[in-house]
């Protein structure tokens, strides 16, 4: 997916209820991060998912994207798809 498409999946998509992490306001509930984790990557699906059924968009790993990361404002924006 492009960065903006990743984005909008881990926020819960068009179900999003605004919470801090992707699926959870507590991160531990969703992500494996190094206060949890002891410094290893954890199998798929061993915490809670998002409010589209997605698991570790929170922590664990880092997300592989077709484009790159830009800032977002609070408006709405456009995919750019830009690989660089």
């Amino acid at each position: 997916p492009t960065e903006a498409e990743w984005e909008f999946a881990a926020r819960g998509g068009n179900k999003r209820q605004g919470l801090q992490y992707s699926g959870s306001a507590n991160l531990s509930d969703v992500a494996w991060y190094k206060a949890n984790s002891d410094l290893k990557t954890h199998p798929v699906g061993s915490k809670r998912a998002n409010e589209l059924g997605l698991y570790d968009m929170s922590g664990n790993v880092l997300e592989w994207c077709q484009d790159f990361y830009l800032y977002y404002s609070k408006s709405s924006q456009l995919n750019p798809n830009v690989v660089s």
